[in-house]
């Protein structure tokens, strides 16, 4: 079973921009809108953790921290040059949870469990993060994508 992304942070909506981003060439694309994206990536991981490491939830194994902390930003443009960001949930080995356990814990934790003879209110970390970023970052984005077009443009 492949591991469902954690979180996706995905550029559309405003047709404009992506017209004006899928027209710059492809080194800067390479050089400048991938990597800025790569590091809000990091930027939100590194929120994540922090969440997952006390500020919401009390994690007791450290084993759902570790296993985020090993997880990667991944980076990806679709066809029709909306740019997608995002990191896989953990698989179950990185975990310790037995391949034919019925239970996920870290979808509890985010998701909560409302049925069953232990009931579990969602905490949320993924959630909490990427929204309490989410304007900053997307500011973040614009400016860093400006400087480094601006950088790009100063060498030739």
């Amino acid at each position: 079973m492949m591991a469902q992304p954690t979180f996706e942070l995905k550029l559309e909506g405003n047709q404009i921009l992506l017209e004006q981003l899928g027209r710059l060439p492809e080194v800067i694309r390479k050089k400048v809108v991938r990597p800025v994206f790569r590091d809000s990536l990091k930027r939100v991981k590194n929120e994540i953790l922090l969440n997952l490491s006390g500020r919401v939830v009390q994690e007791q194994t450290g084993r759902y921290v570790n296993a985020m902390e090993r997880q990667n930003p991944r980076i990806a443009v679709t066809r029709d040059g909306a740019v997608l960001g995002g990191m896989q949930m953990p698989k179950r080995g990185e975990l310790g949870i037995e391949p034919d356990a019925k239970g996920y814990y870290p979808a509890a934790v985010e998701y909560g469990v409302k049925k069953g003879p232990r009931p579990f209110e969602a905490k949320a970390p993924i959630r909490k993060a990427v929204n309490d970023m989410q304007e900053a970052e997307m500011r973040r984005i614009g400016d860093e994508i400006g400087a480094g077009i601006l950088k790009v443009a100063a060498k030739k």
